[in-house]
């Protein structure tokens, strides 16, 4: 279990970091700690998503003196098709669908609850109020 609680915010509550959510071996993980846990998934717009990693490891990269690479040489294959580089971390992280696939292999749609984390960042009351019916539902408030 230690393995994956990094922080507890009450007796309620785990928080997990984000990168568990594209880590292939986490979903089986956590269904056995417990199965019936409630998920609470916060996503951005991918795009936008991608290009703030992008922005933040090549910030890490200048100040570490090392020299940075262009967005596009590093998110397409071939800038001339603009074929996607999947394999680039910040593109696979971008990729929630393959993500979710693979927690849904494990958790029932019901004990996965998504949060759209552009709106939560813009404006969180609206959001926490728009949701505020299925999240009561989802924690069984």
């Amino acid at each position: 279990m230690c393995f994956y609680v990094t922080s507890l915010s009450n007796d309620d509550g785990q928080q997990f970091p984000h990168s568990y959510f594209n880590t292939e071996s986490v979903p089986e993980r956590v269904r056995r700690m417990d199965p019936r846990v409630l998920l609470l998934l916060v996503v951005r717009d991918p795009v936008t998503r991608l290009i703030s990693d992008y922005t933040q490891i090549m910030h890490n990269h200048v100040e570490r003196g090392l020299a940075p690479k262009s967005f596009e040489e590093l998110v397409f294959l071939n800038n001339a098709t603009q074929e996607v580089n999947t394999r680039y971390d910040a593109v696979g992280k971008s990729m929630y669908d393959v993500h979710m696939r693979r927690w849904l292999k494990h958790f029932p749609v019901e004990q996965i609850h998504v949060v759209n984390g552009d709106r939560l960042i813009r404006k969180p009351w609206q959001e926490l109020v728009r949701d505020s019916c299925r999240n009561v539902q989802f924690s069984n408030l």
